[in-house]
């Protein structure tokens, strides 16, 4: 991996193929994803099939620079086999497995990255155009509602907003990125536009969840932005987002201030009965877990008992803790494979980002995401929500095979 990229390299030939509309049909796909559930399904789609093509038509050869994905999809390849496994040793549904079949396609998408290259603002445009068409739903639904509404849009409030915190942190290590975001005004213009949209849509939404991301991204993100900033366009820069979220906060109905009351004075003790529950079962099956449907069985009865006995709209499916419901449901085993799909992406990204220097604009994207994604697993879960993992898989293979895309040699 002692490789790096130019921040100015030019796209790879897809043979012939028609790569201008491959690259346009999953931009668009990527522009539609906060209003359309399977958006991001769709471009990672449209990128493997493409993939695909490539191999079959024998117009792609493993080079060297591939080393990196492939260790990438190796890890998620091992996620996916090893999850199922444990799932189908406790007796979970068919349709429980679907959830890792997309790691087991990444290879190919990685391949479709490789192969049609498409330029980098192209992704960060299609990013920020779905944060600013979802930020400014949010901002409608919230307007027109008659009391305290949370922003959804075909989706859940927690994954609307979950989405949309992550669209932001993605604007932001576009914005941050020489060869995406410098030498047009406009193109900075844009790329703001979408972390303001994404910010817009976290907040609006209610999710606690897409707060703790921006939370936990956000001063990387900015410290990322600023590095290349004046210390007046810092302090304007700031000024601005503080002004924002105050702007969004003071919106009729709101959730922001309703949420937070809530937080501070009752609390949120369904979540920490849900932990408790899922933290007891994972001591006592510490291996391979309880299996989902024990797990599902046990939340329901503690949601009642909270809860006096008033049932729930909908019967809880997991922990609000992707590490704990994990841990619960798929015992250690099944915890050290799923946080694996975390670390290995990671490390070779932090490679990238401190040992190659051109390759810094593609890998701090992928840190702030992860950072981010990670941050959000720890109130809700992630990989079980077919937006959020296409989103996860399709962000990663993008960021490693751009930051790979030329060898250099490392200082």
């Amino acid at each position: 991996m002692n490789r790096s990229v130019s921040d100015s390299s030019p796209p790879a030939e897809g043979g012939g193929f028609p790569v201008t509309i491959v690259t346009a049909a999953a931009a668009l796909c990527v522009a539609s994803s906060l209003l359309w559930p399977h958006g991001m399904m769709a471009a990672s789609v449209v990128l493997m099939v493409f993939g695909s093509w490539c191999l079959m038509s024998r117009r792609w050869c493993w080079g060297p620079e591939d080393n990196p994905a492939a260790w990438i999809n190796l890890t998620f390849a091992v996620y996916a086999l090893g999850s199922s496994a444990i799932s189908w040793f406790h007796g979970d549904p068919v349709a429980n497995l679907e959830q890792y079949l997309p790691f087991l396609g990444a290879g190919l998408l990685a391949v479709g990255f490789r192969m049609a290259a498409p330029r980098p603002f192209l992704i960060g445009a299609a990013f920020a155009a779905a944060a600013i068409l979802a930020g400014s739903a949010s901002i409608v639904q919230v307007l027109g509602a008659e009391e305290m509404h949370r922003a959804n849009f075909l989706a859940f409030s927690t994954w609307f907003g979950t989405m949309g915190a992550l669209c932001a942190v993605i604007c932001a290590g576009f914005l941050g990125w020489p060869e995406a975001a410098e030498g047009s005004p406009a193109r900075k213009a844009i790329l703001a536009a979408g972390v303001a949209g994404g910010i817009a849509v976290a907040l609006l939404s209610g999710s606690k969840g897409a707060w703790l991301q921006l939370l936990a991204a956000g001063p990387f993100a900015v410290l990322w932005i600023m590095r290349r900033a004046t210390a007046k366009g810092a302090l304007i820069g700031l000024l601005v987002i503080f002004s924002g979220i105050i702007a969004a906060a003071l919106l009729p109905h709101s959730p922001i201030v309703p949420r937070i009351k809530e937080a501070l004075h009752e609390g949120d003790r369904l979540r920490l009965a849900y932990w408790h529950d899922a933290w007891e079962m994972a001591e006592e099956h510490s291996l391979l877990g309880g299996g989902r449907a024990a797990l599902k069985e046990r939340l329901n009865a503690t949601s009642l008992e909270v809860r006096s006995g008033i049932p729930l709209g909908q019967p809880p499916n997991d922990a609000h803790n992707e590490y704990l419901d994990v841990f619960a449901a798929r015992g250690g085993a099944g915890l050290l494979l799923i946080l694996a799909a975390y670390v290995v992406p990671l490390a070779v990204l932090l490679h990238l980002m401190f040992h190659c220097p051109g390759s810094r604009g593609p890998a701090a994207i992928g840190l702030l995401f992860i950072i981010a994604f990670a941050a959000g697993g720890l109130t809700g879960v992630q990989f079980a929500v077919n937006s959020l993992r296409m989103m996860f898989l399709f962000v990663v293979l993008f960021c490693v095979t751009a930051a790979t895309s030329k060898p250099c040699t490392a200082p």
